[in-house]
């Protein structure tokens, strides 16, 4: 007679091995014959059934063959299941880095970026474009970095007709680990210092998490012109930009006791660098006019 199991006959005397969602036969070197098994057998589960016509018996060579061929196919299981919980772990391990991030600021010496400048925004009734072009060439000292901005080409309209101004280069000063401290130059008119702060991105001291908010307070800059601020940084994960790899941010800048308020997407290099950002702004006080700007800047690096 033959034996069943779950309706499929088999014929042989076999040995299964389970391997994942299916069973893996190990058959003799004999003439036994054994279909498709249940794949949900247990382990080492031996099937007696009957001999094929031909009544050819199991030899003990035979027998240890298949034993061994048995044993192997457990090893390489065992081992492909370390292997993949390895590989859970590598994974884990990555994606747990890539959600952590810490942004040195960092220039070299006499290193120098190109940039253009954009700027949409509604002053004493009037509708003012603003554009420039400009150079940022940078000195490092032992103590803090100088950087110099020079426009070429910056060019203000207001309500469609030309606006002189008067701009001179900005001198921004950066301490050792890259904070901002002072802030002189840019267009007489429209309080220079002030309109730097807009598009400038500030690089917290530690550590930022994926989608969480990092705040922090910066005390009054008699310098810079500013009272105390607060800072809201928001790490949103890493974009490609012009073919390379950046740190996507959002960042909220308030000042206490103004109307002056910053917020914008900024996309960053490790080392702190601008690539481009936009940023919405208001309470920008422009001196000339005696009242608060509010509007757009959108500032990019070129190549």
């Amino acid at each position: 007679m033959s034996s069943r199991y779950d309706g499929i006959q088999c014929l042989g005397k076999v040995r299964q091995v389970e391997a994942a969602s299916f069973l893996v036969v190990r058959r003799c070197r004999s003439n036994w014959r054994c279909k498709k098994v249940d794949p949900y057998r247990h382990n080492n589960l031996t099937v007696n059934v009957q001999k094929s016509r031909r009544r050819i018996g199991m030899q003990p060579d035979a027998r240890r063959m298949g034993n061994a061929g048995i044993r192997f196919m457990e090893i390489q299981m065992t081992q492909f299941r370390f292997a993949g919980i390895a590989a859970i772990l590598m994974l884990a391990a990555y994606s747990s880095a890539q959600d952590k991030i810490k942004i040195e600021p960092k220039w070299d010496k006499d290193s120098k970026a190109k940039y253009s400048l954009k700027g949409s925004f509604e002053v004493g009734g009037q509708q003012v474009e603003m554009t420039a072009t400009s150079m940022w060439t940078a000195g490092v000292s032992d103590s803090d970095t100088t950087i110099t901005i020079h426009s070429d080409d910056l060019k203000v309209e207001a309500n469609g007709n030309d606006v002189p101004v008067q701009a001179s280069d900005y001198k921004v000063t950066l301490d050792k680990k890259g904070a901002l401290t002072n802030v002189e130059g840019g267009i007489e008119q429209a309080n220079g210092p002030r309109m730097f702060l807009i598009t400038h991105f500030f690089a917290p001291s530690g550590e930022l998490t994926k989608d969480a908010t990092s705040k922090w307070e910066m005390p009054k800059n008699e310098k810079l012109g500013t009272a105390a601020m607060t800072v809201e940084t928001t790490y949103m994960g890493e974009e490609e930009v012009g073919g390379k790899k950046v740190l996507k941010i959002k960042q909220v800048v308030k000042e206490t006791g103004s109307e002056f308020k910053s917020e914008g997407t900024f996309f960053v290099t490790k080392d702190g660098h601008t690539v481009k950002c936009d940023v919405k702004f208001g309470g920008w006080n422009i001196p000339v006019v005696g009242v608060d700007a509010s509007g757009t800047f959108k500032l990019t690096l070129r190549d």
